[in-house]
């Protein structure tokens, strides 16, 4: 599950010549690790260079595109690197609904949290080609018609 990544990113921008160093928001690069479900292993200042080197490890289906938001969000001054890490197994059951009193009252009929075991699932069949359970109409109560009542 786990791929570990490494970010290098230089302070200095292209064609500077070293003449200033502007720092790097890291808040934007430590949000796009965190809004892929990723856990920041280390960030450390490489002394003398004005870059940093963080390693993080994000889930491997969360790692596609990862590299274009990244350069993205950071206009272009992180470089990342994906290296396969390791293997983590998902606590959550993919398929898990509340059955138990105690369940329908902390979670809900519904249970309304995101499920991301069943959300990692439905994203690799969708990608697979598999047929995946989805409903096309949540709330029928809340839709509208086309055209204006008169």
């Amino acid at each position: 599950m786990g791929k570990g990544v490494s970010l290098r990113s230089s302070g200095t921008p292209p064609g500077a010549g070293g003449k200033y160093v502007r720092i790097l928001p890291r808040g934007k690069l430590y949000a796009v690790i965190g809004r892929r479900h990723g856990r920041i292993q280390s960030a450390d200042l490489i002394e003398g260079s004005g870059q940093f080197d963080v390693t993080a490890v994000i889930p491997v289906i969360e790692s596609f595109n990862f590299a274009t938001e990244i350069r993205k969000q950071t206009s272009g001054l992180a470089m990342p690197q994906l290296v396969f890490s390791h293997w983590e197994t998902v606590d959550i059951d993919p398929h898990w609904v509340p059955s138990t009193e105690e369940e329908y009252l902390q979670y809900g009929e519904k249970a309304d949290f995101t499920n991301v075991a069943r959300v990692y699932m439905d994203a690799i069949r969708e990608r697979k080609g598999l047929p995946v359970e989805k409903k096309l109409v949540e709330f029928a109560e809340k839709q509208r018609t086309l055209s204006k009542n008169k």
